[in-house]
């Protein structure tokens, strides 16, 4: 991630604060320079393989889509790390922004099928190859009492589907 992504680190850390800790764990003496300096060369190193990772995803027949934020920095400003999961990649993407710009962005033009919540970053991609989070579902009808097990509510869910009109609206 460049350094003008983010002033804090995994360990909450800003910059000022990094030459310490590397000095007390690693006994290294270090500027805040010589820190954005390696922070600048191990994003470079790894620029072409994230990158790599991006187009993976973004052709993938199956993947899963997620987002939660955080505020950063003195101004306290909200931010997002997006997260797009597929069996053997997993692209992470920090933003300013939850919206469809930023999902577009991340997830490219709409191909397979996309897991998701229901966020409305999601709405662009097309209702018969978007699904959404099992676990989402589960929440909002376990109240209910509708929900019994996900086997049933598929299978009951699969029958009533009129299949070929979901297969010919919204470019499916």
């Amino acid at each position: 991630m460049p350094s003008s992504q983010s002033s804090w680190g995994v360990y909450r850390l800003i910059k000022r604060q990094v030459p310490e800790l590397m000095r007390d764990l690693f006994g290294l003496q270090m500027s805040v320079g010589a820190i954005i300096g390696c922070q600048d060369s191990a994003s470079a190193a790894i620029a072409e393989a994230v990158e790599n990772a991006r187009i993976y995803v973004k052709q993938q027949p199956v993947k899963h889509a997620d987002e939660t934020g955080w505020r950063e920095g003195v101004s306290r400003s909200r931010v997002w790390l997006w997260t797009v999961v597929t069996t053997r990649v997993v692209v992470f993407m920090i933003h300013a922004r939850r919206n469809a710009d930023a999902a577009k962005e991340l997830l490219g033009k709409w191909r397979g099928v996309l897991v998701t919540d229901r966020h409305g970053a999601y709405h662009w991609w097309p209702n018969c190859r978007r699904q959404f989070c099992w676990a989402h579902l589960k929440r909002t009808m376990a109240p209910s009492g509708w929900f019994v097990t996900a086997s049933s509510c598929g299978r009951s869910a699969m029958e009533r589907i009129p299949w070929r009109a979901v297969a010919s609206s919204n470019g499916c």
